[in-house]
């Protein structure tokens, strides 16, 4: 029931914000506005928030392990991205691969995970925003861009506000420094709006996108369905051979299950790709995420 309650309240809210973009009280400019303070504000502020709690030497060993189920994962993407998406259009196949390893967890996952765990579940999401950050811009940088620099792409992850919220909350977790009330309740306000930005930019995206020509593409859906079903299913029979943690290992499922990153047709952007097709992408894994990931989660606790 909570998993149907979340899905449904992610997609009125995407449905506002493709509403908002159509009637033009959300433009191009005003998206990117919504985007960056999600991203830069809203989200730094409900990771710091999520360490402030007592030391707990479980929980800090609970983090260590989220974040080495975090790496398996990536490591199940990596192989089943580069094994099954292939093809003589070499941009395109560039997209998927990227699309499917490189998942939409904080806009997606960070919601759907706050609503289901609460605090302790983004908590344990930190380990898993820890690896996606570093690798999305180390490797998903140099697979976009060869020309870029090792070195270059690590400082840009370095500067990426929620690995620094995620350093800044461990920090103060470890040493137990806790924020004035005052500023703890500001902090709280504006973690809350992770949720329906985060959303209404998903909204909005996909009404910038081609839908009608995009459902129409055959490709599309066995892109999703890798994205969708088989990774996170080849995650969740993984999962089953290691110690288990329902709570750590379901944070991880939902981050892994999320659709495809936004930050895939920003990249495409970026550095000449088709960022269309990433677009086309984006959208239709959103919209079809809503349904599989409640799905992933209860396929994950019934195995």
């Amino acid at each position: 029931m909570v998993l149907l309650e979340q899905a449904t309240i992610m997609a009125l809210l995407i449905l506002l914000g493709f509403l908002c973009f159509k009637i033009k009280i959300i433009d191009d400019n005003s998206k990117k506005c919504l985007s960056a303070i999600a991203l830069k504000v809203a989200t730094p502020a409900l990771i710091v928030m999520s360490f402030q709690k007592d030391f707990d030497p479980e929980k800090f060993y609970g983090l260590i392990y989220s974040l080495l189920l975090a790496l398996i994962t990536y490591v199940v993407a990596f192989v089943i991205s580069y094994g099954f998406m292939r093809g003589k259009q070499k941009d395109k196949t560039l997209i998927e691969r990227f699309s499917l390893i490189y998942t939409n967890c904080a806009f997606m996952g960070i919601p759907l995970v706050q609503g289901l765990y609460g605090e302790d579940g983004v908590f344990y999401l930190t380990g898993y925003l820890v690896c996606f950050y570093l690798l999305v811009w180390t490797h998903g940088v140099i697979m976009m861009n060869n020309t870029e620099s090792i070195g270059k792409s690590a400082l840009k992850a370095l500067k990426s506000p929620a690995l620094i919220s995620i350093v800044v909350g461990v920090v103060f977790y470890l040493l137990q420094i806790k924020l004035p009330e005052m500023l703890s309740t500001a902090c709280n306000y504006v973690g809350s709006l992770t949720t329906p930005l985060g959303m209404f930019v998903a909204g909005a995206t996909i009404a910038q996108t081609n839908l009608k020509k995009a459902v129409l593409k055959p490709r599309l859906y066995i892109v999703s369905a890798v994205r969708l079903f088989l990774i996170p299913l080849a995650v969740i029979l993984v999962f089953k051979l290691l110690p288990y943690n329902e709570l750590i290992m379901g944070v991880n499922l939902i981050a892994v299950s999320s659709p495809c990153a936004a930050i895939a047709t920003m990249f495409a952007v970026t550095y000449n790709k088709d960022s269309c097709y990433a677009a086309e992408l984006f959208a239709i894994t959103t919209l079809l995420s809503i349904a599989t990931m409640p799905f992933m989660i209860w396929l994950f606790e019934i195995i």
